[in-house]
């Protein structure tokens, strides 16, 4: 595929977290949305609201004119991530073309064609949000080689499909091994901003059934060695919830003794938009409430014949997130 991909036209959502000031996928025109400047908190543009991360602030950004523009602080190391809300253009009608090929007219790169060294590997995800409409995910790094983490920008394009329009969301901040934004080791602020993403839109009885059917089953995260947990969720609204840790005590000479405490626990579960609230039986505690998100992540690109797509379930109380996978 051509490395210079065409620009969409008129009518579709464009939200871009940009590490350093990059062109806009259509040449710039004028019209900058207007709205006070926004520090932190909800706000909205175009057919989005959202959550603007804790100490970013909008500003003006040059390089995209039309866009709704917000800024994080400098983190250590001279690290800044933007969010930028365009205004809406046309879906193509494949949403994973829309959010190619707004990667590739942002960042210069095909994001599926350039998977793998000497280039980053690219991650695929898919789901369908409470809310009805489905999204797919692209993460790539760009600007570098694999393995040159303090050279490299993570980048993250979201598309969202929403009837006639999409709606894309382009990530970028340093590598997610070294970043302070939207990291893995740090902090990372997107679980949060996804899901403060809102819409007008309603889902279909359809819809509400196909999303309360993806998470029965049984997912199981393993954080590290030290620690797993498990969720059991049933048809019938039932769920069984276990988690083991491992406690590691010298126990003599070249010996270490290894002891692990399980927990157990059992309820009720229900959906409430875009949260999952577990209620356990008579005496075993109070009710709880995460964000939840189902999801399918591919690291092979997701769109080879034959890709391998692991379902995910991520839960998030606060702003800490943890995602397991099925394991049947």
């Amino acid at each position: 595929m051509s490395r210079k991909m065409s620009c969409f036209r008129a009518h579709v959502l464009v939200l871009a977290v940009l590490a350093a000031p990059l062109a806009a996928p259509c040449a710039a025109q004028s019209g900058a949305p207007a709205g006070t400047p926004a520090q932190g908190g909800r706000d909205s543009y175009g057919a989005a609201t959202y959550t603007v991360p804790p100490g970013w602030s909008r500003i003006s950004n040059p390089s995209n004119p039309r866009a709704a523009t917000y800024q994080s602080p400098v983190y250590n190391g001279g690290e800044v991530c933007r969010i930028a809300v365009f205004p809406p253009m046309p879906s193509s009608g494949n949403i994973v073309d829309d959010a190619r090929k707004t990667f590739a007219g942002m960042m210069g790169v095909d994001p599926l064609a350039n998977s793998g060294p000497p280039f980053p590997y690219t991650t695929m995800i898919r789901g369908l949000s409470p809310e009805g409409w489905s999204y797919v995910i692209i993460k790539h790094s760009i600007n570098g080689r694999f393995g040159e983490y303090g050279r490299l920008y993570g980048t993250t394009t979201l598309g969202v499909q929403l009837g006639n329009q999409a709606v894309i969301i382009v990530g970028t901040g340093k590598d997610p091994q070294v970043s302070q934004c939207f990291g893995e080791l740090v902090r990372d602020a997107w679980p949060a901003f996804f899901a403060s993403l809102h819409f007008n839109t309603k889902p279909s009885p359809q819809q509400e059934q196909a999303f309360g059917s993806s998470i029965v089953g049984t997912w199981t995260v393993v954080a590290s060695s030290m620690a797993s947990g498990q969720y059991t969720f049933t048809a019938q609204g039932r769920y069984l919830s276990t988690a083991a840790f491992m406690q590691r005590t010298p126990a003599g000479t070249g010996l270490v003794l290894e002891t692990t405490s399980s927990y157990f626990g059992d309820g009720s579960f229900s959906l409430q938009d875009n949260r999952l609230v577990l209620t356990p039986d008579q005496g075993r505690g109070n009710p709880t409430s995460s964000v939840i998100r189902v999801e399918q992540e591919s690291k092979d690109l997701g769109v080879q014949l034959g890709a391998k797509w692991t379902d995910r379930l991520c839960l998030m109380e606060g702003t800490g997130e943890v995602c397991y996978n099925r394991s049947r």
